[in-house]
């Protein structure tokens, strides 16, 4: 038998890896690999080793955001850690110190509050959002429980979360926008709004306004009359059945429902009638 032709070995990739500090979610280390392949993930073992490894000199603290109130503490080349500056001015970091390991995770751990407050005043930016909503989303981004308690009472005192003002602009929302009491309940009570704030908005939506109850039920009538008048005039059953739908979706009662109903069943007949009326006039 003939020599099996020998197997040509490719050459290895040369492949380096990058440390990455990453602060915002409180590792200490993570590891991506650079190549020409698509980026990879180390093993969560050595994620853990090469946190240990993030020591070294602080070569630069470099400000950073509005008024430098965010600092990179840059130690070496390829490690950096983002901090805030009141905690560099507290431990009196300075260029030329030596970090151990230990003193970086100590360092993270301590600024676990001020990312948390840095990332709910973004969100905040966006909209308003209630204790609980906020408290939910900072957790479910990986920030530490403790910090993020620390960060909303922060924001509470400060005036930046209150779930009354919340509650007040919710309801006065959705209200214009033709929602019932009973869909605005719920829809405060997922947003973890406690019951007694919820009714101190509806009371005060109502008579902050100068209308009472009657006048907000109008104002539903009115935009029942926009969308199912016309459907009422062609086949009232069907429009009654989807103008249920649509009101019940909204949390409006059944009592208010029926009365709508009933209003716009007699307005199409009423229509229907004087139409007749002209059509023997002109005949």
């Amino acid at each position: 038998m003939g020599q099996r032709p020998s197997r040509r070995v490719r050459p290895r990739r040369s492949v380096s890896w990058r440390r990455v500090v990453g602060v915002r979610d409180g590792l200490v280390g993570r590891a991506h690999r650079i190549g020409d392949q698509e980026p990879m993930s180390r093993p969560r073992s050595a994620d853990r080793e090469l946190g240990t490894v993030l020591s070294g000199v602080i070569e630069a603290l470099v400000p950073r955001g509005r008024g430098g109130d965010r600092v990179v503490v840059r130690l070496g080349a390829r490690e950096r850690l983002e901090l805030a500056q009141e905690i560099v001015l507290q431990e009196g970091l300075q260029v030329g110190m030596f970090l151990t390991a230990a003193m970086v995770e100590e360092l993270i751990g301590k600024d676990a509050p001020y990312r948390a407050r840095e990332r709910a005043l973004r969100l905040l930016g966006i909209r308003e959002r209630s204790g609980k909503e906020l408290e939910s989303r900072l957790k479910g981004e990986g920030l530490p429980a403790e910090a993020v308690t620390e960060a909303i009472a922060w924001l509470r005192a400060r005036g930046y979360v209150d779930d009354v003002r919340f509650a007040t602009d919710f309801v006065q929302a959705r209200l214009a926008n033709g929602w019932g009491p009973g869909r605005i309940r719920a829809g405060l009570r997922q947003k973890g709004v406690e019951s007694s704030v919820i009714e101190q908005a509806l009371r005060e939506a109502v008579s902050g306004s100068g209308q009472g109850q009657s006048e907000v039920s109008e104002q539903v009538l009115e935009l029942a009359r926009r969308r199912f008048a016309a459907q009422f005039a062609t086949n009232a059953d069907a429009a009654a059945r989807r103008l249920a739908g649509f009101l019940a979706r909204r949390g409006h009662d059944w009592d208010t429902i029926a009365h709508i109903e009933a209003t716009l069943r007699a307005e199409a007949a009423a229509s229907e009638g004087r139409s007749e009326d002209m059509g023997d006039v002109l005949s």
